[in-house]
């Protein structure tokens, strides 16, 4: 420690360790907000898809391992999605679906080697049928900051416009991921799908699935199923053969109530994820938000020997009251979704009609119309009003919708001062942070300067003022970029310092004094001391930075390298 003070680091108590630690601090907090930017894919979720950190607003996504409970549990929603769609009912936007289930979790499978490219025209030959005998809707899509691989849609599209990037499709399920690294943030799309017409009479006249008419996969479930899964289930359908009644009973068993609605119960109660234990304790529990309803129905339809998957997307969120000019002149009527409209449901198939979307999550989402009419055997008859949220009709083509209001009477459509101040708060935290961690450095430097001096002038013409001097003379240089080394004496670095930089010969005779006083306070008797004056300091580091660039001047002030040489 001695020998370290001898070659001119401050050790003083003017908060060296103190100031070391600060900027430590300083440095960990510009990494936590700073390299998140330059690393794609992070986001509010898991990587690699979803929100990435947005200084200037904020990005959104959709996680497709269904860890939808984060966003669910945002009181304030954020990520606005724009739609505008000329379909009679409520519209489901989807992502992805979730088909690869190992007991875990339940996955997409990217079969990237069966992808087709393109989605000008896409879609199966099912699929692409519906067209002349189906519902067909056209829908623009406005994603704004919303980020993620795989593209919104309404089920099934046959076709994309205006879209950019490369995109690809599986036939399998109809998804559409980008094949370029691209994504759908700040994109404006149109999508026109088709669907067959459905009907309860149309689902009821249809059979079992006939075996091999779908993928393996979406039968598959492991052997080590929970019992209460598994009784849950044949208690609900072992009675009925059809499987569009099973599928009721399913729904509707889960939609009545003994089951509440709830983002919190399954956190609180340590079962938030979507495994078969999960499952299984959520049967148990009754309580749950829609990833746990939908992964329970899928699953209960597997062992009814439907084949069923997972949806990921949006429910249809808010009518702003407004309409857009779609294609050909089409009126759209225009909604919104935010992250609290993330949502997760069952689609199970049907031979001859494909896959069709049920609604297990109760307070969710708009059941459709062919499953309002059905109830499990043994079951009250449920509510059609219970069943569709707020009770409302199928809109009408064309049909002016009033926007919802908000608490403070104007339409939810509107901007929501909430949300732009946080997002104003979000870009003003930013900018502290960033004005804090340039200015750290410059604030400590200036007290350290500040403390030496007033310690200094106390102990003017006494022992301890000559080595505060020459502390800050030592840090002064360091910041100039002329740090002493661990081999200088006082006497050579003065000269090697003056010769170096070429200070005037005002500002070398003042740093010769300085390194005379530390060297006689040192080492000579008291009586013998040579006193040096703090203008001494203020010649040398004048002359300093006359002899600098403006870098080397910019870093001496505001990333001063003596704060590193601390120990």
């Amino acid at each position: 420690r001695d020998s370290q003070q001898a070659a001119g680091p401050s050790h003083d108590a003017s908060g060296g360790r103190l100031a070391r630690g600060l900027s430590i601090g300083a440095a960990a907090l510009a990494v936590t907000v700073l390299v998140p930017l330059a690393i794609p894919g992070f986001n509010v979720g898991a990587f690699p898809q979803g929100a990435k950190v947005n200084l200037w607003g904020t990005a959104t996504g959709l996680n497709p391992v269904v860890t939808l409970g984060n966003d669910l549990r945002n009181p304030t929603g954020y990520g606005q999605i724009t739609y505008a769609t000329d379909s009679p009912d409520a519209l489901y936007l989807r992502a992805v679906t979730l088909e690869d289930f190992d007991g875990q979790r339940w996955e997409p499978d990217q079969r990237y080697g069966l992808r087709e490219p393109g989605v000008e025209n896409m879609g199966t030959d099912e699929v692409r049928a519906s067209i002349d005998t189906g519902v067909v809707t056209t829908t623009r899509i406005t994603t704004n900051s919303f980020t993620s691989p795989w593209l919104l849609a309404p089920y099934a599209p046959v076709g994309f416009s205006n879209l950019s990037g490369r995109w690809s499709w599986d036939p399998l399920n109809l998804s559409v991921i980008a094949t370029d690294n691209g994504s759908t943030a700040q994109q404006q799309y149109d999508v026109r799908s088709a669907e067959p017409e459905l009907s309860r009479e149309v689902l009821e006249d249809i059979g079992p699935v006939p075996e091999g008419a779908v993928d393996a996969q979406f039968l598959a479930l492991p052997d080590t199923t929970p019992g209460i899964i598994r009784d849950t289930a044949a208690e609900l359908t072992d009675d009925i053969a059809n499987p569009y009644q099973q599928a009721l009973a399913i729904q509707n068993y889960l939609r009545g109530p003994a089951f509440t609605y709830s983002v919190d119960a399954p956190v609180d109660g340590g079962y938030d994820g979507n495994s078969l234990d999960v499952v299984a304790r959520f049967l148990e529990s009754r309580s749950g938000y829609c990833v746990h309803y939908a992964g329970a129905m899928a699953v209960m339809a597997r062992l009814a020997g439907i084949p069923s998957r997972v949806a990921v997307g949006y429910a249809p969120g808010d009518a702003t009251g407004g309409s857009v000019q779609g294609p050909d002149g089409l009126e759209l009527t225009e909604f919104t979704v935010t992250s609290q409209d993330a949502h997760a449901w069952p689609e199970l198939y049907f031979d001859g009609v494909g896959w069709v979307k049920f609604e297990p999550t109760p307070s969710r989402g708009v059941v459709p119309d062919y499953a309002q009419t059905a109830f499990a055997p043994g079951s009250p008859v449920p509510n059609t009003d219970d069943l569709t949220p707020g009770g409302n009709p199928p809109l009408e083509p064309g049909t002016p919708v009033d926007p919802p209001m908000g608490a403070d009477g104007q339409p939810a459509g509107e901007a929501d001062p909430d949300r732009a101040r946080e997002t104003s708060a979000l870009i003003t935290a930013a900018l502290v942070v960033a004005a804090l961690l340039l200015i750290v450095p410059f604030l400590l430097r200036t007290l350290r300067s500040r403390n030496r001096r007033r310690k200094f002038n106390a102990a003017v013409g006494s022992r301890g003022a000559a080595t505060l001097a020459w502390a800050e003379a030592t840090d002064l240089a360091a910041d100039y970029g002329h740090p002493a080394l661990p081999t200088d004496t006082p006497r050579t670095f003065a000269t090697r310092l003056a010769a170096s930089t070429r200070i005037d010969d005002a500002a070398a005779t003042a740093l010769a004094r300085l390194s005379c006083a530390y060297e006689t306070e040192e080492y000579a008797h008291p009586d013998h001391l040579v006193h040096a004056g703090w203008e001494d300091i203020e010649s040398v580091v004048r002359s300093l930075r006359e002899r600098s660039s403006r870098t080397v001047r910019f870093r001496a002030r505001w990333l001063p390298r003596s704060l590193s040489n601390d120990s």
